[in-house]
C-alpha cells in the first residue's frame, strides 16, 4: 500500500494540487473529528469506510456535516459490502437525497455518491464532533 500513496501523492504535486487536496491517512472517524476543528467546507470528500453495519452510517453523517452545500460525498465497496449498501441507502433515506453511481473501467458500479443539496446546511455541532460550529 505505501507505493499506492506515493504514486498518488505525486499525482497531486505533478497537477499542482497539493493545496486543494488533503489525504488523511487515518481512521474515518478520526479525520471527521479532526477536520471538524477547523473551518473548512469541503467540496468532495472521499470515504474509505469501515464495512460494519453502523458504522459506515456514522462516517457518512459525521462528513455530511463538513460537506459544502453543494458537495458531493462518496465512497466506494457498496455492491460488495451489504453494511455499506445498507448504510448508504438508510442515510439516503434519511436526508431524502438520491444515491448515484460511477461505473469503473471494468463495469462495476461500486462506487456510490450522494450531492449535498445547495440549500442544505452545513453545521458542525461542538458537542457532536468536538470542533467549532458552522455557519
Amino acid at each position: 500500500m505505501p507505493h499506492l500513496n506515493e504514486a498518488f501523492m505525486q499525482h497531486v504535486v505533478d497537477r499542482n494540487l497539493s493545496d486543494v487536496i488533503y489525504p488523511l491517512p487515518m481512521p474515518s472517524i478520526l479525520g471527521a473529528r479532526l477536520l471538524a476543528t477547523t473551518a473548512w467546507l469541503i467540496d468532495l470528500i472521499y470515504i474509505d469506510s469501515a464495512h460494519e453495519r453502523g458504522e459506515t452510517l456514522i462516517e457518512i453523517h459525521l462528513y455530511w456535516q463538513l460537506l459544502r452545500p453543494g458537495g458531493v460525498l462518496m465512497g466506494d465497496d457498496y455492491r460488495e459490502f451489504p453494511a455499506v449498501r445498507e448504510d448508504v441507502q438508510e442515510f439516503a433515506r434519511c436526508q431524502a437525497v438520491e444515491i448515484l453511481f460511477g461505473k469503473h473501467e471494468t463495469g462495476s458500479d461500486n462506487t456510490w455518491a450522494i450531492l449535498k443539496p445547495p440549500h442544505a446546511k452545513s453545521t458542525t455541532p461542538r458537542g457532536n464532533l468536538g470542533g467549532p460550529g458552522r455557519r
